[in-house]
């Protein structure tokens, strides 16, 4: 769930900077991890407060988005 995205700017390619908060449940457990990232303009409309999307959680500081669906 993303909880809280705050755009910081975009690059000449047109991707946008980001700084975001995520949680989920795991094991009964709700759990956040926040970061900055850049994703592509076209998929940053997936990112708004209380959508849902898949991420691929490595550790607190690397965190992949999956734009699958």
């Amino acid at each position: 769930m993303v909880e809280d995205v705050r755009y910081l700017g975009s690059n000449d390619g047109g991707s946008s900077n980001i700084k975001y908060r995520l949680s989920w449940t795991e094991d009964g457990v709700t759990k956040e991890v926040e970061g900055r990232d850049t994703v592509s303009a076209f998929y940053s409309s997936r990112l708004q407060k209380g959508c849902e999307i898949d991420i691929k959680y490595l550790d607190d500081n690397n965190i992949m988005f999956v734009f699958d669906k």
